[in-house]
């Protein structure tokens, strides 16, 4: 069960936290509030917090950003480069195969580099998108060697990247380094147990390290709290040993974390009917790597179906300076129109087998029928509906996605991702773009999650039947105008649903009859004494949240309305309690505060 601390949900790991009201939210919303803890992708843990000022303080650069590898923070840098400016044309130096392999997969013009013969900093311009990247085995001594073609270059504000094996410790930050770029780790203290892993972009560029900070929340490729935990012990004790290790993130007397992954793999493959699967630091890193792996600039296009996740949604919709990425939305009574649309510029095809937070179910077969006969690739982020209510691959689906945080976790002390692939070529492309890129779970997260899939089933079964009594009973209330939940006869893809779903998980979106923001505070902002006012799902206990206030803050009523989200709305997680009396309770105790 989810252990509750001052806020945290989940115990020392949690990925979430507690909203307590809803003037709490609106000060948050709009700057007036930090939040201590929050959703992980958002709110970055207090362990990440204090690794980042850590490695700030040693570097005297003003800004720490990590990530789950050096190689993803490199990713993330270069690709927040290129979509930032018109054009960016990167000169680099290499000391490794990986960069000379990995760099052709940005579609970004590349120019070799001489460290021995330096190109005169006057045949650079920031205007024409000039990058420097140098990797090499000693940069401190380079720096301190060149420091005035660096200092020529901060003159002429072209952006200079030093890519090292580790962070460095500068008594100043040296003047024309703009970003360094490395990786984060342990010695190999066991063979029990690879080094645990991760990344940190180091800078004194303010706006550039907000931006970017911004695009992590979004991608998803973040460090975990467990590392982070295991990095600050070794850099304050300088030494690290297993037992530390397992104490540290909370792992002691689990078994050996070398196999996990590949057993996790294996046995979502045998659920989801899938050739291979792929494990990543979070449910919108997968969707980031399954994206950057179809989409191209010959094929920029991206046709969504449905209402996506908010992030999902936002990360099609930032095209970039440099690209001309395209995103066209059908909704679920649109399809015929998806045949006239496909082109050979299409890159894919995504919905989710089951849409957050509105609950629709898209017909799957329909879409694959026609995605599979034009050869367009078909993702389906199959995260509410989870590998016991839904194979997807069974109606075409070629990669199937899944946010292991949630149900598959339940636990809410688990960060992590998947992607689960059909064809064999497929996943060898995959494959090859996550070693390149670095963007793999830790294997601590790893063992965190086979532990919690052991019931996974089980825990299923309760979190569909307890998720189908509270749709009943809120639609039978008199204090609630519509719900939102595809067991009921009067949800728009009630027989959808039932054609393609064993069970419906656990997410129920509803309205109140009093529509008006005192109604929400009056269901809302008094105690509750078995549902948790935090933002996720797939908790083993009951979360609720407004959901639309979180999400879609900002936005006008006419783009609300736009795609039929009411403002107000309210979003139960469902959880796999034993006992539904309580929450039902709470439920009823809430609803009765909002009937005047």
């Amino acid at each position: 069960s989810s252990s509750t601390s001052a806020g945290l949900v989940g115990g020392t790991y949690g990925v979430t936290g507690i909203l307590p009201t809803i003037k709490f939210i609106h000060e948050w919303k709009n700057g007036n509030r930090q939040l201590e803890h929050g959703y992980f992708r958002f709110v970055p843990p207090r362990q990440v917090r204090d690794l980042q000022q850590e490695l700030s303080a040693r570097s005297n650069g003003r800004h720490a950003l990590v990530y789950c590898s050096g190689r993803t923070a490199l990713f993330e840098l270069l690709v927040y480069l290129r979509e930032s400016r018109p054009q960016t044309n990167l000169h680099f130096s290499i000391n490794s195969t990986f960069l000379s392999e990995s760099l052709h997969n940005l579609e970004i013009p590349c120019h070799l580099l001489d460290i021995e013969n330096l190109i005169e900093p006057e045949n650079l311009s920031a205007k024409q998108g000039d990058v420097l990247l140098l990797e090499m085995k000693d940069p401190e001594t380079f720096l301190r060697k060149e420091s005035e073609w660096f200092g020529n270059l901060k003159r002429l504000r072209v952006p200079v990247i030093i890519f090292a094996a580790c962070p460095p410790d500068f008594e100043v930050w040296p003047g024309g380094l703009t970003y360094w770029v490395s990786n984060i780790k342990t010695p190999d203290s066991s063979s029990d147990i690879s080094g645990i892993e991760g990344g940190v972009i180091l800078s004194s560029a303010d706006r550039q390290i907000a931006e970017l900070t911004e695009i992590r929340k979004r991608n998803g490729p973040i460090l975990s709290a467990r590392n982070a935990a295991v990095f600050l012990e070794f850099f304050l004790e300088n030494k690290i040993d297993l037992k530390h290790i397992s104490v540290l993130s909370g792992i002691e007397n689990r078994q050996k974390v070398s196999s996990t992954e590949s057993l996790i793999s294996q046995r979502l493959c045998e659920w989801e009917h899938a050739s291979s699967g792929f494990l990543f630091p979070s449910g919108m890193s997968a969707i980031f790597a399954v994206l950057n792996l179809l989409r191209k600039k010959e094929k920029p296009q991206v046709i969504v179906i449905g209402l996506l996740y908010s992030e999902s949604y936002t990360l099609l919709m930032d095209s970039g300076l440099s690209s001309n990425w395209e995103a066209i939305f059908l909704g679920l009574a649109e399809l015929e129109r998806l045949p006239e649309i496909l082109s050979d510029k299409t890159a894919m095809i995504i919905t989710e087998t089951i849409t957050n937070p509105l609950g629709e179910v898209p017909d799957l077969e329909k879409i694959g029928n026609i995605a599979n006969s034009f050869g367009v690739p078909f993702v389906v982020d199959s995260t509410l509906a989870s590998p016991a209510n839904c194979q997807p691959m069974d109606y075409g689906v070629d990669y199937v996605i899944h946010s292991t945080t949630k149900y598959l976790s339940g636990s809410n002390d688990h960060a992590g991702g998947v992607v689960l692939v059909k064809s064999n070529e497929d996943a060898l492309a995959l494959e090859n773009f996550q070693k390149y890129w670095g963007l793999t779970i830790s294997p601590l997260e790893s063992v965190v999650l086979l532990e919690c899939m052991q019931d996974f089933e089980e825990r299923m079964e309760r979190f569909n039947t307890n998720g189908t009594a509270i749709a009943k009973f809120l639609s039978e209330h008199s204090a609630v105008a519509h719900v939102y939940h595809a067991s009921l006869t009067s949800h728009s893809s009630f027989s959808t649903a039932k054609k393609l779903l064993s069970g419906i998980g656990g997410v129920v979106s509803f309205t109140l009859k009093d529509e008006s923001e005192e109604g929400l505070q009056n269901f809302h902002d008094k105690d509750f004494s078995a549902i948790l006012k935090a933002p996720t799902l797939g908790s083993n206990q009951t979360l609720i949240c407004p959901y639309p206030m979180l999400t879609h803050y900002f936005d006008t009523d006419q783009e609300l309305e736009e795609i039929k989200l009411p403002r107000h709305l309210i979003r139960i997680a469902a959880g796999c309690e034993k006992d539904l009396a309580p929450i039902l309770g709470d439920l009823n105790g809430a609803l009765l505060r909002t009937i005047r």
